[in-house]
């Protein structure tokens, strides 16, 4: 006994499962199953529960059971749940970005002996069917859910992680946005007139809303009737720092950028995309220019914010444009291998194949 696991057949020295008073649950929240007294304690130990109750939720069903040994992955290149488990957060279907096997990001040094390794996902028996080993072969690993398979010079925020409930060797990125979006990222040069500092405004809720709604409207977003959440709620990631291209005239003018990105649906908007760039490029330039831009947030600040502190003068726009692409389902790529598939079940209870291909005299624990 090990940790609240038993060794339930001597020639399967990987074959461990936890024993009775003990319970295989996800503790950690990384996908795999860890053994726990009653429940309520964490007890460490390495065993087969570790992907045991992985192949118990997403191994392929088992027909004519009452509790099928998981699921099979969808047939027809679609994600049928509305959220995902990837790298231990819950992420939207619709901002599932499955990478490339052939990313060069699938390269990096984890381990820090200079060298960039090849980081695969080989989930369950995916060299081999032998089930006294998580990978089905003695001489390889399998790779554990939720681990660094992708990441580049952007940070965690581009990092792919492995999930097995996306698909069998799958690895799988959670952007930002729904993948579906269009994207413009704009830097908004501007002079404010107030006595805050630029972490001030940052955090002034109500003087951010009033940017948002005031750049949706100089955009010309308003033209578009499938745009129909608040306007507000179309600019996003909306920060001010400090210009590093100008200098203040007067000692309470700020020379401030605002970075923000239009985000819309692309089933929203009624021309092309590379119009719809142009548009909205043109129109904020136009709004500025005209003064329009520096009237519409006055107004919302004084009329409908009552904020009298802060004033605007909006000077220049850079306008760069990004784009997000449909999500690349791992049943219609070439990038994923599927494991050989053998029929699992819980070992023990009179089951019709013991656990681990232990022996069935045996008892395959709780």
């Amino acid at each position: 006994i090990d940790g609240g696991a038993r060794k339930v057949n001597s020639g399967s020295r990987n074959c461990l499962m936890c024993i009775p008073g003990y319970d295989c649950i996800d503790h950690d929240g990384d996908g795999d199953g860890e053994c726990i007294e009653n429940s309520t304690g964490f007890v460490p130990g390495n065993n087969l529960c570790d992907w045991w109750l992985w192949a118990w939720y997403y191994g392929p069903e088992i027909d004519g059971r009452d509790t099928p040994n998981g699921h099979l992955y969808p047939t027809d290149s679609t994600l049928d749940k509305d959220y995902y488990i990837i790298g231990g957060q819950n992420c939207s279907a619709k901002r599932i970005d499955i990478i490339s096997a052939t990313a060069p990001g699938r390269y990096f040094d984890d381990d820090g002996d200079g060298v960039d390794d090849y980081h695969a996902c080989n989930g369950l028996f995916s060299f081999g069917n032998d089930t006294r080993y998580a990978s089905g072969h003695p001489d390889y690993e399998h790779d554990r859910e939720g681990s660094i398979c992708y990441e580049d010079y952007r940070g965690a925020t581009y990092r792919g992680y492995c999930s097995y409930m996306v698909g069998p060797s799958a690895c799988v990125r959670c952007s930002p946005y729904d993948l579906d979006s269009l994207i413009v990222s704009s830097t908004l040069s501007m002079d404010v007139n107030s006595d805050k500092s630029i972490d001030e405004l940052n955090e002034d809720e109500d003087f951010k809303l009033a940017m948002r709604s005031t750049i949706f409207y100089a955009s010309g977003l308003d033209n578009y009737p499938d745009l129909t959440d608040p306007p507000y709620t179309y600019v996003q990631d909306l920060e001010f720092v400090a210009s590093t291209s100008r200098t203040r005239r007067l000692l309470a003018v700020r020379s401030v950028d605002a970075l923000y990105n239009i985000v819309v649906s692309a089933s929203a908007i009624t021309i092309a995309a590379s119009e719809f760039y142009e548009d909205v490029e043109t129109l904020a330039e136009t709004a500025i220019d005209s003064g329009t831009f520096t009237s519409t947030l006055s107004d919302y600040l004084i009329n409908t914010y009552n904020i009298t502190s802060i004033t605007v003068n909006a000077t220049a726009i850079f306008t760069e444009v990004l784009q997000t692409v449909p999500p690349t389902y791992w049943s219609v790529t070439a990038d994923v291998v599927l494991p050989t598939t053998i029929t699992r079940r819980l070992g023990g209870g009179g089951n019709e194949q013991p656990a681990c291909g232990c022996d069935e005299d045996e008892d395959a624990g709780g």
